[in-house]
């Protein structure tokens, strides 16, 4: 038997004196040896007279009073003393201003305990902008020799939580090291005898230049004596980058065949191997319209004392939804108050959330601590390793979302044996979205199987852009906006997959609004928190909780998407007492009417990342599943491990009529399956000849039209000795 295939052709420190800022030489290194020279580089410190300043804010002492510590050197290396009292910096800060690339290591012993911090800071902008910081100083609060997280102009390199590492033990020399990459993101790392304790990358500092800030700080009541920290070195290097020149597809360059091969040139000035990740995006046409996305925060009091504020704020959803081009709907958890201890609640719940259905709104329904029910009435310790959801599954389980499975529908499945965890898919102007719903757990950790779960999907969907939903990620403004144990542990198992943009949460009251921005590998993490059930003007006695005796008021929160903008405009919106007032009726203070830069241009992928690659050589990537006359956009990123060079976007545009080629044969027993290049859309011919001196080709069934960019066939091929094979593309 022959078969032939036949391919076919078609702490802070205050600058009382300002210096001049000069950038850091190309390849050059300063550095500064306290514990050897006994002294300070001229080089790399202002000089003695001018070099330390000291700010005092003290509830027994006028604000911004200004001290002078003293400076000591020993084999040890440089101490700063002197300074005494509560909430004092002291510390020396750098002449030059350092642009990136570079890298910073430092090293320094903490010698009093326990009321000492010491930090590393980075500090872009005039040097005067540091005379205003006393907000930064919290009353009454024990800094323990800690890397401390402040705000203001300048950029600290600690953001795990409050700080870095917690509580370092005395007399131990500690290193920290910060790499600033040439588009803006750092690197940090603390270590002691060469072991990482902890380190932390994509954290967006800017372009720079940066003087560099040694500083420590005193907090009470812990402690009441002089600060004191031990400095011994410090050296900030310089680093070159790597270049890219481009090879082919040349830029605009028009018909390219199917699948494109992506070519670039990489070399690095040091000769180091490098790694080259390739990016790509389909060019956007015109922007879309705008669309909006509705929240609904902690409805639980609603659910169980006051159901017609629910329906109104449905029926108001229903009501608006093409003038406002309402796209979805999410509950952030707390849908009812009881869990599975009262029915009614939930029937209150869908009758307002049902009226949804009835119109074609997607949506879908967080479970919050109050879904799930332990026994104890209102849940307050709910943990589904004990709670149970029953009336949760009942009412907005997997069986309920059946009917509106995806495709077809927006329904994408769930996480193990009920519908607590659970994925939506929808698309608006042109964009496509994937929503991860993932149950309230405190105890979850990054580990955690259902959210190894969440980044699969996240990764199998990387063409979608991502919204997660949970009921308790973040704290409000009042603490920082910090993450929850469960918050934290989401970030941290989804943040390397750049299409996720959004994290929605409620849970929080009172003062219920919170967010916060999260930085990894360039991508950013957009958290909002919104809560408003200690708020109520029109509610009655029946409502007593832990934050009050009030219900809510129907405050939503309404997302509205401008791609033409690309920007988020937050609101919060009360249809309820519209209604009742007969006004419109919003919050408009910044903590509840806000924008959120957001591109909706496109949505760069990773396309390929090549390890390992010699400089000076030329390096490739394969870019499959391209569709036939569209327009691409294509960039590269080179690092050496030090710098990361981001290369210019390049455009080319794919044939219009690709010719199908073979991608598989298998031949079993009797009979042959067909895999061929496809566009989606297109119809296929499937032929064959027993002899290519025949004239006419044989179709094989019907013609066939794909619906993705691979199409499959099977033949018997007996009797006959031997069949051609070939598959065309009709007009």
């Amino acid at each position: 038997m022959k078969l032939k295939i036949f391919k076919s052709g078609i702490p802070m420190i205050i600058a009382v004196f300002f210096v001049e800022s000069f950038p850091l030489p190309a390849l050059s290194q300063i550095c500064d040896n306290f514990a050897a020279d006994s002294s300070l580089n001229a080089s790399l410190w202002t000089n003695q007279s001018s070099i330390l300043s000291a700010l005092a804010i003290d509830t027994s002492s006028p604000a911004n009073t200004f001290l002078t510590p003293t400076l000591s050197f020993s084999s040890a290396g440089m101490q700063m003393t002197g300074v005494n009292g509560h909430y004092q910096f002291a510390g020396i800060q750098s002449l030059a201003a350092f642009a990136p690339p570079f890298t910073l290591s430092t090293t320094v012993m903490g010698t009093l305990s326990p009321g000492n911090a010491f930090a590393v800071f980075l500090v872009n902008g005039s040097l005067s902008q540091w005379l205003a910081i006393n907000g930064d100083l919290i009353p009454d609060t024990c800094y323990q020799n800690i890397w401390i997280n402040y705000t203001g102009s300048g950029i600290p390199l600690s953001s795990l939580g409050n700080a870095l590492y917690g509580n370092p033990s005395l007399g131990v020399f500690y290193t920290i090291q910060i790499s600033v990459g040439t588009n803006g993101n750092a690197s940090v790392a603390l270590m002691t005898n060469g072991v990482t304790l902890v380190s932390q990358s994509g954290l967006s500092v800017g372009n720079g230049p940066f003087y560099v800030v040694l500083a420590q700080k005193e907090g009470w009541p812990c402690d009441s004596g002089p600060l004191a920290a031990t400095w011994q070195s410090i050296c900030v290097t310089s680093v070159n980058t790597p270049s890219i020149n481009l090879v082919s597809p040349t830029d605009g360059a028009l018909n390219v065949s199917i699948p494109p091969t992506l070519n670039v040139a990489v070399s690095d000035p040091d000769n180091n191997r490098l790694t080259v990740t390739f990016y790509g995006q389909v060019k956007s046409a015109n922007a879309g319209p705008d669309f909006t996305i509705i929240a609904l925060p902690d409805t639980q009091y609603y659910s169980h004392f006051y159901p017609w504020i629910f329906t109104n704020q449905t029926e108001w959803i229903v009501n608006n939804r093409v003038a406002s081009n309402i796209v979805y709907v999410t509950q952030l958890g707390d849908c009812v108050d009881d869990g599975d201890s009262n029915s009614t609640e939930w029937y209150n719940a869908t009758n307002a959330l049902y009226r949804l259905e009835s119109v074609g709104i997607p949506y879908g329904v967080a479970v919050g601590n109050h879904d799930e029910d332990n026994g104890q009435g209102h849940s307050p310790l709910a943990n589904p390793t004990s709670d149970t959801t029953i009336l949760y599954n009942q009412f907005f389980g997997t069986n309920h979302f059946s009917k509106y499975k995806y495709p077809g529908g927006y329904y994408g499945g769930n996480y193990g044996t009920n519908g607590d965890n659970f994925y939506e898919l929808f698309s608006a102007s042109g964009m496509d979205f994937i929503v991860l719903y993932f149950e309230y757990d405190e105890a979850m950790t990054s580990t955690d199987a259902r959210l190894t779960w969440g980044n699969n999907l996240l990764q199998a969907y990387a063409n979608r852009r991502a919204i997660v939903v949970s009921h308790y990620i973040i704290t409000n403004y009042t603490a920082g906006s910090t993450f929850g144990a469960q918050g934290q542990a989401i970030y941290d198992a989804l943040k390397t997959n750049a299409n996720l943009f959004l994290m929605l949460c409620g849970h929080i009251c009172p003062d219920g609004e919170g967010r916060r921005t999260d930085v990894f590998n360039g991508s950013t993490v957009w958290t909002l928190l919104s809560d408003y059930q200690d708020l109520g003007t029109t509610c009655g006695n029946d409502c007593q909780h832990a934050c009050g005796n009030d219900c809510g008021d129907g405050w939503l929160r309404i997302y509205t998407f401008s791609p033409s903008n690309n920007v988020i405009h937050a609101q919060t919106y009360s249809p309820y007492l519209s209604a009742v007032i007969g006004v419109q009726t919003n919050m408009t203070d910044a903590n509840n009417q806000f924008d959120i830069p957001y591109n909706m241009s496109g949505m760069w992928v990773p396309i390929a990342t090549n390890s390992n690659v010699a400089s000076g050589s030329t390096t490739s990537a394969a870019w499959p599943g391209l569709t036939p006359g569209t327009q691409y956009q294509w960039y590269v990123t080179v690092s050496d491990g030090q710098a990361t060079t981001t290369g210019p976007v390049w455009t080319f545009t794919v044939k219009t009529n690709v010719p199908p080629v073979f991608l598989s044969v298998t031949l079993t027993g009797g009979m042959i399956s067909f895999d061929w290049s496809a566009i989606p859309g297109r119809t296929y011919q499937l032929q064959y000849k027993t002899n290519l001196a025949q004239i006419d080709w044989i179709s094989l069934g019907g013609t066939n039209t794909a619906t993705d960019v691979t199409m499959s066939a099977t033949d018997s091929i007996w009797p006959d000795p031997q069949r051609f094979y070939r598959v065309i593309l009709l007009p």
